[in-house]
């Protein structure tokens, strides 16, 4: 994938996104009818399978949510997206897009502020759910000064490590008790404590933060963009500061540990770190 699909994040500019809308019919602006079933108190997301030209299936991905609101930030927008399934391709005589053939969603929260963002406006937060065989940091490349193409620089974090840091009041070493009341409050702070989360937190040992490490998780540039790779599904999520994408990847990372069934099986970094991209 090259920067401009990872950098570019065409859904921050949403005027201009729309604007494209009407012109070549690939983006939906979702509606309550139209948007994945999804329910306030949901812990298990929806799959999403889409088409986006007629008998041409888009991989799976599941469609993660952060709810109505998050840390005080309502969901302004939703949209159905189709990408181009890898970079331009040279014919002979000019570069010829790829088929928009990847599906893929975007969940806005706060208001977009004009002028915030090059070219268009930035939202406080984003949220993108993309198939992962699509968007993965081994298909990421960056032009260097000679005109080559490098891996795009990124840094692995540990969401264990992130979350623990966002709770300050929970001990080095938990208890059940103290991680259940740190999880609470953390998630409580932020909107996202359901009644099916805080049942599932009473189930939760310390052992939780740990697992956490297993979901491969990347952050790039200044730390305003960082990604979770669950398998299948790639979370991106975009922020206007560094602290607001380190609670958000927290948060999400935490209701997919806490979802019936826990975690995906597998070796998830081995799948995030595949070349193997999308048929």
């Amino acid at each position: 994938m090259r920067q401009g699909l990872l950098r570019e994040h065409p859904a921050r500019r949403v005027a201009l996104l729309l604007a494209a809308a009407l012109i070549v019919g690939l983006v939906v602006l979702e509606t309550s009818s139209s948007a994945p079933a999804q329910t306030a108190d949901a812990t298990t997301p929806t799959t999403v399978i889409d088409q986006c030209a007629p008998g041409v299936q888009s991989p799976a991905f599941v469609s993660y949510d952060l709810g109505a609101a998050f840390s005080g930030l309502p969901r302004t927008a939703a949209v159905q997206n189709c990408s181009p399934n890898g970079p331009p391709v040279w014919d002979g005589t000019k570069y010829v897009n790829a088929p928009a053939s990847i599906a893929n969603r975007t969940l806005v929260y706060g208001d977009c502020t004009t002028g915030s963002f090059e070219g268009g406006c930035s939202p406080p937060l984003e949220i993108q759910l993309w198939p992962q065989c699509g968007r993965k940091p081994a298909l990421y490349t960056q032009t260097d000064d000679n005109g080559q193409q490098q891996p795009l620089a990124h840094t692995m974090l540990s969401l264990g490590q992130v979350a623990s840091d966002l709770m300050p009041q929970l001990p080095s070493n938990p208890s059940t008790a103290d991680l259940g009341a740190g999880l609470r409050q953390f998630l409580q702070g932020t909107g996202q404590l359901t009644t099916q989360l805080d049942q599932a937190i009473s189930g939760v040992t310390p052992a939780l933060m740990s697992e956490l490490g297993r979901i491969p998780t990347a952050s790039f540039g200044d730390g305003t963009q960082i990604e979770l790779y669950t398998g299948n599904t790639t979370i991106v999520v975009f922020a206007n500061a560094a602290v607001m994408a380190k609670t958000a990847a927290a948060a999400l990372g935490l209701k997919l540990a806490l979802q019936p069934g826990g975690l995906p099986s597998g070796d998830l970094m081995a799948e995030a770190t595949s070349t193997t991209g999308c048929a």
